[in-house]
C-alpha cells in the first residue's frame, strides 16, 4: 500500500544551508533593534507631546474632513470584522484554508500584513486610534517579525540536528 508523506504543518525542511543563517539572523536583529528604537521614540514623543505626536490631531482632522458615506461604511465593516469577535473567526478560517491548501500554517501569518494595514487605517479613519497608536503598533510588529524570522531559520536547523 502506498503511504503518503507525513505532513508537517508547523515545520519544514530548511531551504537554505547554514551559511544563510548569519545574514538572516542579522536581519532579524536589525528589525528587533529598529522596532524597539522606533517604539520608544514614539512613546517619548507621546509622553513629551512632541515628534510624531504633533501629527495626531492634524491626521485625525484630515480623516474627519475627508470622510465619505461609502468609505465610512467600508471602514465600519473592516473595524467590525476585525474586532474581538470577528477577527478570530476570520483568522481561523483563512489559516485553516491556507494550511489545508499549502500544507504550511506559518505562511498564512505573512499574508495577514495586508489585513493588519487595512485594519489600522480603518481605526485611524474612524477615530478609534491616533496615528501614534498605529506607529507604536508598527514598531512592535517589526520586533515580532524579527523574532519570527529568527525562529523560522532556527527551527528547521534545530529539527534537522535532532533528526540527524
Amino acid at each position: 500500500m502506498h503511504q503518503s508523506p507525513r505532513v508537517r504543518y508547523l515545520s519544514e525542511e530548511a531551504q537554505s544551508g547554514p551559511a544563510a543563517r548569519g545574514p538572516l539572523f542579522a536581519t532579524s536583529a536589525v528589525l528587533i533593534a529598529f522596532g524597539s528604537i522606533a517604539f520608544f521614540t514614539v512613546l517619548s514623543g507621546v509622553l513629551g507631546h512632541q515628534g510624531l505626536a504633533l501629527a495626531d490631531e492634524p491626521v485625525r482632522a484630515w480623516m474627519v474632513d475627508h470622510r465619505t458615506a461609502i468609505l465610512t461604511v467600508v471602514m465600519i465593516v473592516v473595524a467590525t470584522v476585525s474586532g474581538p469577535v470577528g477577527m478570530p473567526i476570520v483568522v481561523a478560517g483563512f489559516a485553516g484554508l491556507w494550511a489545508w491548501r499549502s500544507r504550511h500554517l506559518w505562511r498564512s501569518l505573512v499574508l495577514a500584513a495586508v489585513g493588519i494595514g487595512l485594519v489600522g487605517l480603518s481605526r485611524v479613519y474612524l477615530g478609534y486610534h491616533w496615528l501614534t497608536d498605529m506607529a507604536a503598533s508598527l514598531s512592535l510588529s517589526l520586533c515580532v517579525v524579527g523574532i519570527a524570522i529568527a525562529l523560522d531559520i532556527w527551527r528547521p536547523f534545530r529539527a534537522a540536528r535532532e533528526l540527524g
